[in-house]
């Protein structure tokens, strides 16, 4: 009887053991890959899951072969870049030596976009060109709100485990991250149906062909008063100082405001401290004027954004 149970416990150890070994060797092969890049972004990113979305599939579309020998252009902003810049009529307007991508997120702005460009942009997408949209002034104001959005997304769960940030977290959100953080099996478990995703993003860009009914003034000047905040500011010239140490070579725009040019002297400082070639003022620009160029007060639609890529195109030189 006792023989028996011994074998028994024996048999147990055995089949632990075993199955703690296979568990090791596939949590192994997932840190390898995950290493080299292989593996896709994991779709932790809470009730923010297109950021993972627009990460693998920019991924897939620069690592596949037939564009091996072109220029891989990532333009990141907010909605108003989401909305605006086309990637296909871009890569055209280059005659097709571009691949590029629209990487713009709703709801961030400077300190998250910041985040994606040295954790995301940087080491898993690597551009061979970097196009940043920031809008003056909500992208540099001290205004609650919005700098509440870009804490929230830092906090999401994998933009947590990119930074190795666990500060601000209960116990169970701790517990949650540090699996994450230490085991690829429990990262990568998530594989979502990404259909409305494909819907609604075309190479990241969301196309919208209503047409502004609004009043429209005609272009004219607004003093903006907002209370500048610092913090965004340093963290702009701090990711400008690391782009430009990753000879990525990059170009700042400034948004488009349909009707308004807005002096906001806080970012003169920061945009004099760029080259020319580097900064790309639409601000004010009189071909982005039109209410049928946007299909609401502040975004684009697609009319306006063949405008805005033109704009952009006659800048750069590939």
């Amino acid at each position: 009887m006792n023989k028996k149970r011994v074998t028994q416990n024996k048999t147990e150890i055995k089949a632990v053991l075993t199955a703690l070994m296979i568990l090791a060797c596939i949590e192994g092969v997932l840190w390898i890959l995950e290493t080299n890049n292989f593996l896709d972004e994991p779709y932790h990113w809470g009730n923010r899951n297109d950021i993972p979305f627009k990460i693998n599939q920019c991924k897939h579309l620069f690592s596949n072969p037939i564009h091996r020998d072109k220029i891989k252009v990532i333009a990141i902003g907010d909605s108003k870049s989401e909305r605006a810049f086309d990637p296909y009529t871009f890569d055209e307007y280059f005659n097709n030596k571009t691949i590029s991508y629209n990487f713009g997120i709703s709801g961030c702005s400077i300190r998250f976009q910041a985040f994606l460009i040295e954790y995301i942009i940087l080491t898993k997408l690597k551009p061979d060109f970097l196009i940043w949209v920031v809008d003056v002034p909500n992208d540099f104001k001290d205004h609650e709100n919005q700098i509440q959005q870009d804490i929230d997304n830092l906090n999401l769960p994998m933009a947590s485990v990119h930074r190795n940030d666990f500060t601000g977290l209960n116990f169970e959100e701790k517990f949650d991250l540090f699996l994450l953080n230490m085991l690829k099996i429990y990262q990568h478990r998530i594989y979502l149906d990404l259909k409305w995703f494909i819907d609604e993003y075309h190479r990241g860009l969301v196309i919208a062909y209503e047409q502004y009914e609004g009043d429209n003034e005609g272009l004219h000047d607004e003093n903006s008063t907002a209370r500048f905040h610092k913090e965004s500011g340093d963290i702009f010239l701090d990711t400008i100082e690391l782009i430009e140490n990753e000879d990525l070579d990059y170009l700042i725009v400034t948004n488009p405001h349909r009707d308004t040019r807005i002096l906001y002297p806080p970012t003169d400082y920061l945009f004099n401290q760029l080259s020319s070639k580097n900064f790309l003022d639409l601000n004010g620009n009189e071909e982005l004027v039109n209410n049928s160029l946007y299909y609401n007060s502040n975004h684009l639609n697609y009319y306006g954004a063949q405008i805005y890529k033109n704009l952009i195109g006659k800048k750069l030189d590939f």
